[in-house]
């Protein structure tokens, strides 16, 4: 799977094995559908219930996928999936992903 990243390897060995830190806004298929409609942005007209649960499935899929990577040891030194419960306000969310992102900057000095 990472294996196209042996052209940026050189560079890694400048700053080492990275680390990775998935932030997944699980939001509910309803609770995304309902800020949609409240937005009410034409180009989000034709975004359907189905299309959110093919989504939800695509994100679940690519979790597990990148959880059972073995490829890429090379160049990740830790994979972390930290999930944030999108079912409360856009503010809240946006203040716990800011402290997920201040916390890792802290951790990378």
């Amino acid at each position: 799977m990472f294996s196209q990243l042996s052209t940026i390897n050189p560079l890694l060995g400048a700053v080492g094995p990275l680390r990775v830190i998935f932030v997944h806004m699980d939001v509910p298929v309803d609770t995304a559908m309902a800020r949609i409609a409240q937005r009410g942005r034409a180009e989000e007209k034709r975004v359907t219930t189905e299309l959110m649960q093919s989504i939800e499935s695509a994100h679940t899929a690519m979790q597990k996928t990148l959880a059972s990577a073995t490829d890429m040891e090379e160049f990740v030194h830790s994979v972390e999936h930290v999930r944030v419960d999108g079912d409360r306000s856009v503010a809240t969310i946006a203040k716990e992903i800011a402290a997920i992102v201040r916390a890792a900057q802290a951790d990378a000095v």
